[in-house]
Formats: structure tokens, C-alpha cells, sequence
């Protein structure tokens, strides 16, 4: 009698079971890596976002630092003059303290460099109120903020109407999970106090404080401008300060010189075509010179023909080569007969430092008369979130004079551990500092 026999034999079944674990495991395997993969998304995210945030809390207020402020101290209180009216706003802003004009003299941004393992403070001053008669109100509507990182790495901020009121003021997470907040000044010429290369008052009335060749110029003064007469046969004439200054190539300087030729010299200067006269700076005959032929630059006070207050010349030149240079005028003589060329003022200040490293500063290299000078500020943040990939060491580099407390190059951080990091860098203008 036979029997229909149903199911499976045991070595199909365990096939099956094999089978079923084997695609268990391959499906759970490419459900875990994707989590995992949207885990370690989420996070970059995060770190990503970490760092925004925290270059876009600062942003604002570093842009208007100083807006509506002419950030020059009053030697009796310490204060400073409101500015959208210029001089004659003389307010006192005794709130505005400069912290004995050694921490931030003339500036509305200033640091401190962290220790080893330790970020930057950075400290903001910007108003919240402008008014359009007396500049900002700097009784009520000027606010102190500070960026500063913690032991357990956060960004935190606080606020006060006063730079001393910051020491009790409340700290505010801005940005969690920063490992380095480094911060780095782009200083110029400029300021409140430029460079000027003559001191006040160096030029005209002085024949002493200037040198030209006896040969081929005679130099008088009539007590407020320099009378230049060339000498007939000699056909270059110059005029030297005895005030020379070593500088960079690269430096920018604006000239100002203020001329009141005779009919007899522009009569010169049209009858010749190779006659010129050039301002700037000097170095010698022959040499790298930083100059321009001003007639060749509109008069900012009107044609040529208005000759009574003279004639304002301004334009920038670039230092080419580094050296010692002179403050003067150069010029070709065709050998007109009264020819004078009065010289009622020449000036030249600093209005920018040469490009490359020199041209950025950390908070500890910054001399007291650089902070009035700052006009960008480069902002370094370094962030982290956790990952679920295994550990795994990073170096990240360029932190400004970052030090790792426990060793490594200077602006250099080294992490070894299973986190995400992000660097930003971001260079923000500070246009209001100093001088409006």
C-alpha cells in the first residue's frame, strides 16, 4: 500500500534556513550602514551648521563696530565725541571706556589671545540706536558683546552697556561643540592718528626742512608757501624734505600738494613738451620712485586758470621697492624767464601696509597704535559632532597662533577620536573703526 508523502527533507530545509540567515544578515547589514549613514549625515550637518551659526551671531555686529563713532578719546574723561556731525558734536560718551588707553585706544574691536589650549576673547562695541542729529546716543544705545569658549567648548556671548559691566554679565551659548575660536586683525594705514610722513606743520615756511640743488634751483619762503625759480640752462630741477622714512614695497600713501604756478610757468610747460612735474616719494636720481605727474591729475578746486589759493592735487601711490624715501617734487625747465612755481602745501599719510603675512596680526603682536587701524577681522571656528564611524585622527591647520596644550605646531590642531569636525574661516569688514 503506498503513502503520498508531503514537506521537506531535512537538508532542504537547512538550506533554506541558510539561505534565510544569509539574507537577514545581508539586509540588516545595509539597514545598519545606512543608518549609519544618516547618522554621520545628520551630524556633518550639525558640525556644519555649528560653525554658521556661529560666524552668523557675530557678523552683524562686527560690521556696524563703530558705526555712528569717531572713536577718539577725550583726554579729561576718557569718553569719545559723537561723529555723524563731525567736531562739533562734543558729547562725551563716558560709558565708553578705553580701559586706561592700553587695551583698545581708539578702536571699537579688540583680543586677547587665548593660553595653550585655550581660543580667543573677542570684544565688539556697536550701537543699537542712531540718532540723525547728535550721532549715536552713547548714554543709552551702545552695546559691549564678548565671544568666548568654555571648558566644555562652548561658544558663549555676553552683553552690557558698559565694557566693565561685562565682567558680571551672563554668559549665552551661541554655538555648542567649537574646539578652537581663533580670531585675527587686518591692519592699515590710517586710523585716528595717520601716519604722516612730515610732521604737522613740515611744509611751507620752512627752507631749512627741504634740500634742492643750488644749481638748479633757488628755494625761498614767504612765510606760508615755498617759492621754487628754477635756474635758466638746467633743464631738471628737485626739490628733497631732509625727512626721509624707510618703507615696504607694497605700502600705500596718499599724497596732497597744493601748487600756485605763474602764467610765466605754465607758459613753460606748454611751449616745452618734455617739461613735467611730479610729486610723491624718493629715493634717488635713478632710482625706485613712488611719483606722479600731477598736472596730469584733475585739481580737486577747479582749472587751471584759478591760480590765487593754488591748485589741490591728491593721488595715491604704491611703494615699489623696499627703501628709504623722500617727500618732494621733480620737474623739467625749458628756460622761460620768471618761471616760479610756489608750493603753499605737500603732505603725505599712510593709507595702507603692505600685502603678505605682515599684513595680518594675532591679538598679542598688535601694537597700541594698530587697533585704530583695524579695519577687517578674520574669524577662525573649528566645531565637532559626534560620528559613528571608529576613531580616526585629524590635524587641521591655519588657526592663526593656535597652540595645542599638548604640543604641536603653532596653528595646528590634532584630534583623535571617533568626532566630525568642520573649519570655517570667514573675513568680515570692519569699515566704522577708528574714524568714520
Amino acid at each position: 500500500m503506498s503513502r503520498n508523502k508531503k514537506g521537506f527533507t531535512l537538508i532542504e530545509l537547512l538550506v533554506a534556513i541558510s539561505l534565510s540567515v544569509m539574507v537577514s544578515f545581508m539586509v540588516w547589514n545595509m539597514m545598519k550602514d545606512q543608518k549609519s549613514n544618516l547618522v554621520s549625515i545628520r551630524q556633518r550637518v550639525r558640525t556644519q551648521a555649528v560653525a554658521r551659526e556661529a560666524l552668523k551671531t557675530m557678523e552683524s555686529e562686527i560690521r556696524i563696530a563703530g558705526f555712528g563713532q569717531k572713536w577718539a578719546f577725550l583726554t579729561s574723561s576718557g569718553g569719545r565725541k559723537d561723529s555723524l556731525n563731525g567736531a562739533a558734536a562734543a558729547t562725551a560718551c563716558s560709558q565708553i571706556q578705553d580701559v586706561g588707553n592700553v587695551l583698545f585706544p581708539g578702536s571699537s574691536v579688540f583680543a586677547s589671545d587665548g593660553g595653550p589650549g585655550q581660543s580667543d576673547i573677542l570684544t565688539v562695541a556697536y550701537p543699537t540706536q542712531v540718532t540723525t542729529d547728535t550721532g549715536t546716543n552713547c548714554q543709552t544705545s551702545i552695546t559691549w558683546s564678548q565671544y568666548s569658549v568654555d571648558g566644555v567648548g562652548n561658544l558663549n556671548r555676553k552683553t552690557a552697556s558698559t565694557y566693565s559691566g561685562l565682567t558680571n554679565a551672563s554668559d549665552v551659548v551661541v554655538a555648542k561643540g567649537v574646539d578652537v575660536f581663533q580670531v585675527r586683525f587686518a591692519v592699515m594705514g590710517g586710523g585716528t592718528t595717520p601716519t604722516s610722513f612730515l610732521p604737522v606743520g613740515g611744509c611751507c615756511n620752512d627752507t631749512g626742512q627741504w634740500t634742492g640743488n643750488s644749481h638748479d634751483l633757488t628755494i625761498t619762503s614767504n612765510g606760508s608757501a615755498l617759492s621754487l625759480i628754477p635756474i635758466s640752462g638746467v633743464p631738471t630741477w628737485r626739490l628733497y624734505s631732509k625727512t626721509a622714512r624707510d618703507l615696504k614695497a607694497g605700502e600705500r600713501w596718499r599724497d596732497s600738494v597744493v601748487l600756485a604756478p605763474n602764467n610765466l610757468f605754465f607758459q613753460d610747460l606748454v611751449q616745452y613738451s618734455t617739461s613735467y612735474v611730479t610729486a610723491g616719494l624718493y629715493m634717488c636720481a635713478g632710482c625706485a620712485d613712488a611719483r606722479m605727474n600731477v598736472f596730469t591729475v584733475p585739481a580737486v578746486d577747479g582749472p587751471l586758470s584759478q591760480t590765487t589759493g593754488g591748485m589741490t592735487f591728491v593721488f595715491d601711490v604704491i611703494i615699489p621697492v623696499d627703501g628709504t624715501y623722500y617727500l618732494g617734487l621733480m620737474g623739467n625747465y625749458g628756460g622761460t624767464a620768471g618761471a616760479k612755481l610756489d608750493v603753499k602745501s605737500m603732505t603725505a599719510i599712510q593709507v595702507g601696509m603692505p600685502p603678505g603675512p605682515a599684513w595680518w596680526q594675532d591679538p598679542s603682536a598688535m601694537a597700541a597704535s594698530d587697533w585704530s587701524k583695524v579695519r577687517q577681522i578674520e574669524v577662525f571656528v573649528l566645531s565637532r559632532a559626534e560620528s559613528m564611524e571608529k576613531s580616526k585622527t585629524s590635524t587641521f591647520t591655519g588657526l592663526a597662533n593656535y597652540v595645542q596644550s599638548s604640543g604641536g605646531a603653532v596653528g595646528q590642531y590634532t584630534a583623535s577620536d571617533k568626532q566630525d569636525r568642520a573649519l570655517y574661516d570667514h573675513i568680515y569688514p570692519v569699515g566704522n573703526n577708528g574714524t568714520n
